[in-house]
Order: structure tokens, then C-alpha cells, then sequence
């Protein structure tokens, strides 16, 4: 039976965590077609709500303990829960769910229902139709989470209303691949990381309306500098983004330069049209060469790394078979290499088709332009240069999403 685990990560949280684990369980049980466990995480409490997590893991049979000798935030404390849910208890689904009260357990059943009907990730939302918060909940908590929520769809996106749920159920396929990257924030902020990484792999992410309600005993764990760290996230992440877009504008400003420099070399000699083409045809394979080897080489590593992965768990299952395994391990290096070759020349196929059509453009008005202006080299070389320029922004939005996309199979 497939496995979902749901951590929910401690810290002085006595008032509260029993409660919490019990209500939890009586929806468990509901719950026949999967195998629920729960993992407490525990960032050296002081308050003795380290004897209740072994109290009720004597108690329940579903819940594993682990602990940490000082607090490291909440981002960290989830994400080596995270390792250990997939990595030692084989969890298909992962939930993050908080010890004070706040997340009710009676939307766990409809949110394994959206699993099943194959999301890939769940978030019990606030801020959608159907989704609310407390009334007793403090207006300046209020404000901060609607403020932060605005904040980071403004540079994020504003395809969801609640970036900042802390009740969330992921796949582990996509789950591993954020684990694989690094950790912007150890605290709150995390969550920005993940559900923005989520939507950039693609994952069918969906939002159910949920009521959010304020501890009943205990106080906030929220650090001070939240809103800070928060802010500092969204930046990082937007940054990494302009990053690549400045990456792949380079690689085409030295595609350009190649194109121009072939373009006055052969125009005295060759006919105007075919100096043309063969001058583009000759940039877009330099383009294509810059982006694939150097600007998105890291979504071809991260599909690597889940290859490597995927054969570590096979060794693992058949280590009994180690002659057929040898054998079999050439046998995938050859296919390997035999598909890797595959899929630079599909990719190099895509990429002449989606730039066909600014090909085609430039043929057009350049031509248009030489039948004006004669043969002006100044003139056809800064339409050359705006037409690029203009052409990078679109052209970065087809190859990160159409050509280079991470593959999540």
C-alpha cells in the first residue's frame, strides 16, 4: 500500500501537540486506501514536548520521532523530515501541517481525494471562494499574511491566492527535486521556495478552500524578521530567473554578432537572399549550441541526477543480481548516450521550427528594407540588432518552456 506522511515539526509546542496528533488519527483511520503515517519533528523543545511525542508514539503505531539538538527553523526542520519521509518510509505523498490547531484535520480526507484524481500538489488555501480565516485572529497576522501573499504573487505569480499555506501535500516526485536544490531560507520563507519550484516543474497544483483558525493555547513561533526573509526570497528567486534571461541574451548578442559579421563578409559576393539565410541559418546554430551547452545545462544535469536516482533504488531492490545488473548497466550507459544524442538533435529540430518564424520575419522586412534603402549596411545591421533584442524576451519564454523545460517523468 502506497505510503502518505504527514510531518508536523515541534518546537515548545506541549499545549497543543497531543490534541493535535489525536485529531489527526480519528481522520486517519477514515482513510483505507493509503498508508498514513505521521512524523513529529522535534527542534529541541524545552517545555517537556519531547515526552509527549514518545508518549504518543507509544500510543500510535504510525508515528516516527525524530529530533534535532538546536533549532535550526522551520524550513530546515521540513526539509530533513522531508529526506527522511522519502528516503526511510518510501512516502508516495507528503503533507506539512502544523502542531498548534490551526490546520483542521477534517480537510485531509477531500485533499487525498484531489491526489487520487491526480493532483500533484494540494494546498489547503485561505484566500480562495470557500477559504477563510478566523475572526479572532489578530488583524496586524492578518494584514502581514495578506500583504505577503500580495507581495509575492506580484513578482511570482498571480495564478494562486495562497503562497504562503502552510498545509500542503506534494507528490515525491516533485517533492525530491526541490530537495535537490538549495535552500533559499530556513525559516517561513521556504515556502515561497517550494510552491514557486512546484510551479516551475510543472505540477498540477491545486488549491481547496480551507478555514484557518488561531491557536487556541501557546504562542506564535513566527521569528521577527519573517517578512524581511520573505521579501529576501522572492528577490533571490526572481534574480535567478533574470539570471538565465541575461545567460541566454549573451548567447543570442554572440549569435547576432556572427550573423552580422557573415552578412557584410559574403554580401559583395553572394546573391542577397542567400547571404541572408545562410547568415541566420548560421546564428541560429551558434545560438543553439550556447544555450544548450551553456545557458540551460542545468535542467539537463537535474534530469541526470533523477536518472542516477532512479538507478540507485533499483540497486537497492536487486542486489542479489549483480552479474545481470553489469550487464544490464552497460546495456542503459549505451542507451543512455544513444538518447542523450536523441534529444539534442529533437531539441536542435524544435529550436530551428520555433525560429523559423522570426527567420521568416527577418527575411521579410529585410528584404523589404534592401529593396528601400538599397544596400545600406548601417541600416540592415541596426534592424538586425532591434529585431533581436525585441525577439529575446519571447524567444526566452519558448526555449525555458517549449525546448529546455524540466522533464518531471
Amino acid at each position: 500500500m502506497k505510503k502518505i506522511v504527514i510531518i508536523i515539526p515541534v518546537h515548545n509546542e506541549c499545549l497543543c501537540l497531543a490534541r493535535t496528533v489525536r485529531q489527526l488519527q480519528n481522520e486517519i483511520v477514515k482513510v483505507t486506501h493509503w498508508d498514513i503515517r505521521i512524523i513529529i519533528f522535534d527542534s529541541a523543545s524545552t517545555d517537556g514536548t519531547d515526552k509527549i511525542s514518545q508518549i504518543l508514539q507509544k500510543i500510535y503505531n504510525n508515528i516516527d520521532l525524530l529530533t534535532e539538538p538546536s533549532k535550526t527553523g522551520l524550513g530546515s526542520a521540513y526539509v530533513q523530515a522531508m529526506r527522511y519521509a522519502l528516503d526511510h518510509l518510501q512516502a508516495e505523498i507528503v503533507f506539512e501541517y502544523d502542531a498548534d490547531g490551526s490546520h483542521q484535520p477534517c480537510y485531509l480526507i477531500k485533499m487525498i481525494e484531489l491526489f487520487d484524481q491526480g493532483a500533484d500538489v494540494v494546498v489547503g488555501s485561505r484566500y480562495i471562494q470557500g477559504g477563510s480565516v478566523d475572526s479572532s485572529w489578530p488583524w496586524q497576522r492578518r494584514l502581514v499574511s495578506k500583504l505577503g501573499n500580495f507581495i509575492a504573487a506580484l513578482f511570482l505569480t498571480f495564478r494562486y491566492k495562497d503562497l504562503t499555506s502552510g498545509f500542503r501535500g506534494t507528490r515525491a516526485l516533485y517533492l525530491r527535486k526541490f530537495l535537490a536544490k538549495r535552500l533559499l531560507s530556513k525559516d517561513y520563507a521556504y515556502k515561497l521556495q517550494l510552491f514557486w519550484q512546484l510551479h516551475k516543474m510543472k505540477a498540477k497544483i491545486v488549491e481547496y478552500p480551507i478555514h484557518f483558525v488561531d491557536r487556541a493555547k501557546g504562542v506564535s513561533k513566527s521569528p521577527k524578521g519573517n517578512i524581511k526573509d520573505s521579501l529576501k526570497v522572492v528577490a533571490l528567486l526572481r534574480l535567478l530567473e533574470i539570471k538565465c534571461y541575461i545567460k541566454m541574451s549573451a548567447a543570442g548578442f554572440i549569435s547576432m554578432i556572427l550573423q552580422i559579421i557573415l552578412y557584410n563578409i559574403l554580401s559583395g559576393f553572394i546573391p542577397f537572399d542567400l547571404v541572408n539565410v545562410f547568415s541566420i541559418e548560421c546564428a541560429i546554430v551558434m545560438n543553439f549550441i550556447l544555450n544548450n551547452f551553456m545557458v540551460f545545462k542545468d535542467k539537463d544535469k537535474d534530469k541526470d541526477k533523477d536518472k542516477d536516482k532512479d538507478k540507485d533504488k533499483d540497486k537497492d531492490k536487486d542486489k542479489d543480481k549483480d552479474k545481470d545488473k553489469d550487464k544490464d548497466k552497460d546495456k542503459d550507459k549505451d542507451k543512455d548516450k544513444d538518447k542523450d544524442k536523441e534529444n539534442v538533435f529533437l531539441k536542435f529540430v524544435r529550436f530551428n521550427f520555433f525560429s523559423c518564424l522570426s527567420v521568416f520575419i527577418q527575411m521579410i522586412m529585410l528584404h523589404y528594407l534592401h529593396s528601400i534603402n538599397g544596400s545600406s549596411l548601417i541600416v540592415m545591421d541596426l534592424f538586425i540588432f532591434i529585431s533581436i533584442v525585441l525577439g529575446s524576451v519571447i524567444n526566452y519564454f519558448l526555449f525555458s518552456r517549449l525546448i529546455w523545460r524540466v522533464s518531471t517523468k
